[in-house]
């Protein structure tokens, strides 16, 4: 049975794998980001973000007595405008140690086991159209 202090040693190390995939992933998503904003000629930056958001609309008798819809915090990939305003991409969950990651985008579940996997998988989700529409409307600002 291990001790007490090689269970936390075991968890240190834990901790600092997935501190370097996270590190990793957001390297990838710097190299792209320098790309998409060569691309679109704006400043964007596609990051991690924790965000709120609904998780279904208030119901009527929600709303006439004024509570609010309940809500969810999850960490979404994102398109940021350097100016402030961005939009989700994809709703991310990262594993225990970083990798495996897995993005729950347009009605798609992925994931990536590793940097390749994950640069891959952050090319698909680029060149689909539902991003170009969410990329053009967040420069548009429509």
């Amino acid at each position: 049975m291990a001790s007490f202090g090689e269970a936390l040693k075991k968890g240190l190390d834990a901790h600092k794998r997935a501190a370097e995939a996270r590190k990793e992933m957001e390297e990838v998503l710097a190299a792209a980001s320098a790309e998409v904003a060569t691309i679109t000629g704006a400043p964007i930056a596609l990051r991690f973000e924790t965000v709120e958001h609904a998780v279904r609309e208030a119901s009527h008798a929600e709303v006439l007595m004024g509570i609010p819809a309940p809500r969810q915090t999850i960490t979404a990939l994102a398109a940021r405008l350097d100016t402030g305003p961005f939009t989700p991409l994809a709703e991310v969950t990262f594993g225990e140690l970083g990798y495996p990651v897995r993005l729950r985008w347009e009605n798609r579940f992925d994931s990536a086991n590793d940097r390749a996997s994950f640069e891959e998988l952050l090319k698909a989700i680029l060149e689909h159209s539902a991003t170009g529409e969410k990329i053009s409307a967040l420069i548009t600002g429509k």
